[in-house]
């Protein structure tokens, strides 16, 4: 519920802005990630990881468990270009809105540029490029969706990346969660109604 809220806050206070800089993905995970147990994070102030995520989840909770080969993340000297290409595919508009939103929220978690709240900031990054075409109840939905689906996710995510895959399967997946939100606020009635005046 936090982390709709805070999508909420975005899209209301801030006007859904999408990040064009480095500078602005580091403000949008502080946004994204504000309320939230530090985990893993270096430093108090937003900065992209300076050492490798050589762990993943064990079998206990926040137990540490070596990565697999092929499912390490990104080298931190690299983080700052494959950024710049992740900031380039969110301005490229010559792809469908839709398209470009999951295949961001992909390459975030794909890059993971920060030590913590990387899913966080894909989602809110995602719900920000999608808001000039949704409404926001829609928006709430379908990070509800993407949070309810995340052993789903993961796997595409894991099966995507070890494997060198494309993503396309990982994209039309978080497509479908977008629908399904946009069909259900349209069928409940919550549709954002337009005034004429």
């Amino acid at each position: 519920m936090r982390e709709r809220v805070r999508i909420w806050q975005h899209a209301i206070l801030r006007g859904a802005w999408v990040p064009r800089t480095q500078g602005d993905l580091l403000t949008l995970w502080a946004h994204a990630t504000k309320g939230e147990f530090p985990l893993y994070r270096e430093c108090e102030t937003p900065q992209f990881r300076v050492k490798g995520v050589p762990f993943a989840h064990g079998p206990n909770p926040f137990e540490p468990a070596p990565l697999l080969p092929g499912y390490q993340t990104t080298p931190p000297e690299e983080i700052p270009a494959q950024v710049d290409m992740l900031l380039e595919l969110v301005a490229e508009d010559a792809l469908p809105l839709e398209v470009r939103a999951a295949a961001a929220h992909f390459a975030l978690g794909a890059i993971h540029p920060f030590r913590d709240g990387n899913g966080h900031c894909a989602r809110m990054l995602m719900c920000a490029m999608l808001a000039p075409a949704y409404s926001l109840p829609t928006l709430l939905a379908l990070d509800a969706n993407i949070q309810k689906s995340r052993t789903e996710i993961e796997a595409l995510f894991r099966s995507t990346t070890g494997k060198h895959q494309d993503a396309e399967g990982m994209c039309a997946f978080l497509l479908t969660l977008l629908l399904d939100a946009q069909t259900r606020i349209l069928h409940s009635g919550k549709s954002i109604h337009l005034r004429y005046y």
